[in-house]
């Protein structure tokens, strides 16, 4: 199935960027503590505008595929849903996260063959612009920019803790099904397709490794749910492309925490010549490392023992995905 998939994938045509008026948000962070699907990305810094064979090696292409049920589509078609992304992503200015949507659409065979990929009619940039978030929309059909007002309906941004979490709203699907051979065709309302849906995520002015994660992914038809993900169902797949990579990186649903760093303590008072251990966290899980201020005063090893070394203050810097945090150490005799 795997390699069926990436037929699948492979009929992925790139979308228009996105590039329409700003719109500025700012909302109160809320926690939250759910399972989501995460997506790692690498991004080389550059501005894929500039360059049409730069686009592929800074995003990652997110699948979602519902088993081996079989759907019937409709001409009216739209995906809703949500990315929360690290603020270290955007933490730029003028750095953005371009999404862009498509549904795929294989025969019904046990085969999988690849038939045809609707792509979604918007595509929408979340960016930083001089500290602020905001959100950009551009019409695929019309390529045309989209008003403020209708951007609003689109998409929506919260801040939550480390994240910027946008949740995308009904993005209507072309009426007409792209083949991959620069030619089109109308959709097939009668008979029953294995799909999947793709969440695009490309990296503009901004160059980090990080993971973001994909929720709430719903496939309607006018009001009717068509297929959604369920990250308690085993019969979903989910997996990931990076940086036009053609082999698949399956994952599984995680946790999501609002907290990119969390240190259980933030300070001690220790003797020359004993230790305190630093107790951090890393949500994704990823290499952690420790320096110290001041090494004549407390050293700190590679996995976070400080040793006092002579009386005075010292400030161990914590870093991991891309977040520093500050831990104060008092040396007495």
């Amino acid at each position: 199935m795997k390699n069926v998939l990436k037929k699948a994938i492979s009929g992925i045509l790139a979308l228009s960027m996105a590039a329409a008026m700003m719109v500025s948000t700012a909302i109160p962070a809320q926690a939250a503590t759910k399972k989501v699907i995460p997506v790692k990305v690498s991004y080389n810094g550059k501005n894929w505008e500039n360059d049409s064979k730069l686009w592929a090696h800074s995003q990652s292409d997110c699948v979602i595929t519902p088993g081996d049920k079989t759907y019937k589509l409709t001409n009216t078609l739209s995906i809703n849903y949500q990315v929360y992304i690290p603020k270290t992503v955007l933490q730029k200015n003028g750095s953005a996260i371009d999404l862009n949507t498509s549904l795929n659409v294989m025969d019904s065979t046990k085969d999988w063959n690849w038939l045809g990929s609707i792509e979604g009619k918007y595509s929408i940039s979340v960016v930083n612009e001089k500290g602020k978030y905001g959100i950009y929309a551009w019409n695929n059909e019309t390529e045309k920019m989209v008003s403020a007002k209708d951007t609003a309906k689109l998409v929506t941004l919260k801040k939550d803790g480390d994240y910027v979490i946008a949740t995308v709203k009904n993005v209507a699907l072309k009426s007409e099904m792209e083949t991959g051979d620069g030619k089109s065709k109308k959709i097939d309302t009668k008979t029953p397709r294995h799909l999947n849906a793709t969440v695009r995520l490309c990296g503009v002015n901004t160059k980090v490794k990080a993971t973001l994660y994909i929720d709430n992914v719903v496939v309607t038809s006018g009001q009717k749910k068509i297929f959604s993900i369920n990250c308690s169902d085993k019969n979903m797949l989910y997996f990931y492309y990076m940086n036009g990579s053609s082999k698949e990186k399956v994952v599984q649903p995680v946790t999501y925490s609002n907290t990119l760093l969390k240190l259980t303590k933030t300070s001690a008072t220790i003797k020359t010549g004993k230790t305190v251990s630093i107790n951090a966290k890393a949500t994704p899980a990823e290499k952690i490392t420790y320096k110290s201020s001041n090494e004549k005063v407390a050293k700190v090893s590679s996995k976070g023992i400080v040793t006092g070394v002579n009386a005075g203050k010292a400030a161990i810097t914590v870093t991991t995905n891309g977040v520093s945090k500050n831990f104060s150490v008092t040396v007495t005799k």
